[in-house]
């Protein structure tokens, strides 16, 4: 039997060469809150939505840097996106 009253929560996680730089942006830009961190991998989340950064170690993935590509897409749904893009560009 389905459970209908079960919360669901989507999470991804990054590939950043560059952990804490990440995580500094993240929280300037988009006002991210630090759930935990262990240094070359990080928890985050944007009102509510969690995400991780992680630094590929030769673990069978890589950053965009290195790949040339997107190697993740992520998508925010928010009531007011053009606050939300400006905050990211300022």
């Amino acid at each position: 039997m389905k459970n209908t009253n079960a919360t669901l929560s989507i999470s991804v996680m990054l590939a950043a060469s560059d952990v804490p730089a990440a995580v500094a942006w993240y929280q300037q830009a988009l006002g991210a809150t630090v759930l935990w961190s262990l240094g070359s991998v990080a928890g985050l989340e944007i009102a509510g939505a969690p995400f991780f950064l992680g630094m590929p170690e030769n673990n069978g993935w890589e950053s965009p840097g290195k790949l040339g590509i997107t190697s993740c897409r992520v998508e925010v749904f928010c009531d007011d996106p053009d606050s939300f893009v400006a905050r990211a560009i300022e």
